[in-house]
């Protein structure tokens, strides 16, 4: 059972509420969505969908529950926030997302999360039942050895019940909003940034690059093509010595894919070198673009490999079934028969990819730029790094509510 109740559904008044409801009702809360899983043997079938039903239900936690959760959740905020970990979260979250921070899991004001009454809690938890936990914004997914007859008899038996209330769909707002954001020019222009922190080695700098403007496919496509060891990506950042990376694994290219955004992630660790951390960031990023990290061969490679487990999804249906309902609320489509095409076209739709489509997006695109380093490193070249355009994010003021 799947919940359209993730993080980005949160709202400057209730972020954390979302978390606090799912983990109430031992849900797993993503970006997008909350799950409910349940594998069970085909004869216990009945049971496991009225479980899942009651997650439908008006939830009535006792106070004791609601307390030592709201407790432990207290505790955990303040920890996360003091922390190196939430202080690049957040900081990035907060420049990335810029429109709505709050719609990400480091998006949660902590002093203001544990001022909240029990009644007020109470109420934020009741907004959350009535809006989300209903069958009109869920979807169920049912698979193993039962027939269609039996698994609707069941679905009807145990869901059809519920109240018909519909609730206007907003999926979209958030990415529409900086849609148009780009397109009228309003996005942020600031996009190198620079955190230091005592905790920080300052033996390595950290360099992390993210692209906003590839489609979901692209990015897949273009990180699994650089991150394989021995990629012509890895091969050109490798040989160049003021860099200092140690090794390919010390390069990692991902992407990262939800309803609101896109984006390619491109991070490594850079040794003490004779030049200064800022001319290796800007060594990182020239390079990370040079046209010789782009090879048709691995591109061709990678389309293949893609394609090939995409395919092959279907030899089991329950890794099948895994991925298609992780991927119903990440999507960009507007309805679920808009997803189920959406999803069964990504062959299509990798064919299309070109490697000159990829290389002038990336060219075109000016990255965010983040630089971690330690404080006393930073200190050393903090008038290197205004002069090239960095601008400092202290970790008293990451966070959006700071």
């Amino acid at each position: 059972l799947c919940v359209n109740a993730g993080f980005t559904e949160q709202t400057e008044q209730n972020a954390g509420f979302f978390t606090l409801y799912a983990r109430l009702l031992d849900g797993e809360i993503t970006n997008d969505s909350v799950r409910f899983v349940s594998q069970v043997a085909p004869n216990a079938a009945e049971k496991a969908l009225s479980l899942l039903s009651t997650k439908l239900k008006p939830l009535n936690a006792p106070d004791a529950e609601l307390d030592a959760l709201v407790k432990k959740m207290n505790a955990e905020f303040a920890e996360y926030e003091k922390s190196p970990t939430g202080y690049i979260n957040t900081a990035i979250d907060a420049k990335l997302f810029p429109t709505a921070p709050w719609t990400r899991e480091s998006g949660v004001p902590p002093a203001e999360f544990a001022a909240s009454p029990r009644d007020e809690i109470r109420e934020k938890l009741r907004f959350i039942a009535e809006n989300y936990y209903v069958p009109s914004n869920a979807s169920l997914f049912i698979n193993g050895n039962l027939t269609k007859t039996a698994a609707l008899s069941l679905v009807k038996t145990y869901f059809s019940h519920f109240s018909a209330f519909t609730r206007p769909r907003r999926t979209n707002e958030v990415s529409d909003y900086i849609a148009t954001s780009i397109a009228d020019g309003k996005w942020a222009q600031q996009k190198k940034f620079v955190l230091a922190h005592p905790d920080f080695s300052d033996e390595m700098t950290q360099i992390v690059l993210q692209y906003t403007s590839l489609q979901s496919d692209e990015a897949d496509v273009l990180a699994s093509t650089w991150n394989q060891d021995g990629s012509a990506f890895k091969k050109l950042l490798l040989k160049q010595r003021n860099l200092k990376i140690l090794g390919g694994e010390y390069i990692d290219v991902a992407a990262a894919q939800e309803k609101s955004a896109s984006r390619l992630i491109i991070q490594s660790l850079l040794g003490t070198a004779k030049v200064s951390p800022v001319i290796q960031a800007d060594l990182f990023l020239t390079m990370s673009r040079d046209e010789d990290v782009f090879s048709q061969k691995e591109l061709e490679k990678s389309l293949k490999n893609e394609q090939t487990a995409f395919t092959r999804l279907s030899e089991s249906s329950a890794n099948f079934m895994e991925q298609f309902s992780r991927s119903i609320f990440s999507s960009s489509a507007d309805s679920e028969s808009d997803f189920t095409h959406l999803f069964f076209s990504k062959n299509e739709r990798l064919s299309s990819i070109t490697m000159r489509d990829l290389q002038k997006k990336i060219s075109d695109e000016q990255p965010f730029v983040f630089v971690f380093l330690n404080d006393k490193t930073f200190q050393k070249y903090a008038a290197e790094f205004k002069k090239a355009g960095f601008e400092q994010i202290t970790q008293n003021e990451s966070a959006w509510y700071n």
